[in-house]
């Protein structure tokens, strides 16, 4: 999954390898989605916190719900409203089957840690307090190392 392209919003896009030396939480999330809208301000506080030492996050529309990708525009419009100051692409089908080998793919939220040498770090599935705590405490010990 390290190659596979990542559609970003702005016409960019990226690989994970192009993250090596930071530690990524790639998030997916939809716009429908109520806890995933309920995890965003913390997602938002940790790009916050620890943008500068080498974090970020990376949230990933799954799409609608026939699976069908949300537009830019109405991702953009969402992101200014959530005030989310993290990177946006899309999920696509190759980067989906790479990312459900190592978890399977459910329901939304689900994030993923990799550390700075690009290893799977954990899976942080919901948005319940313990999940996000899990989340923090894992993403500040992978700064560490």
């Amino acid at each position: 999954i390290i190659q596979t392209p990542i559609k970003l919003v702005d016409e960019k896009s990226t690989k994970l390898e192009n993250y090596k030396g930071k530690v990524v939480l790639i998030n997916l999330w939809a716009t429908w989605c109520g806890p995933c809208r309920m995890e965003m301000p913390h997602l938002v506080e940790m790009q916050e916190k620890h943008g500068e030492k080498g974090f970020q996050v990376l949230g990933l529309d799954v799409g609608d719900h026939d699976g069908e990708p949300e537009s830019e525009s109405e991702m953009k419009a969402f992101a200014q409203k959530m005030n989310l100051n993290y990177e946006l692409g899309w999920l696509d089908s190759d980067l989906r089957q790479g990312l459900s080998k190592m978890y399977p793919l459910g329901s939304i939220p689900t994030s993923f840690l990799i550390s700075r040498d690009g290893r799977f770090r954990g899976v942080f599935a919901g948005a319940g307090a313990k999940t996000i705590n899990s989340m923090k405490e894992q993403i500040e010990k992978a700064l560490t190392e």
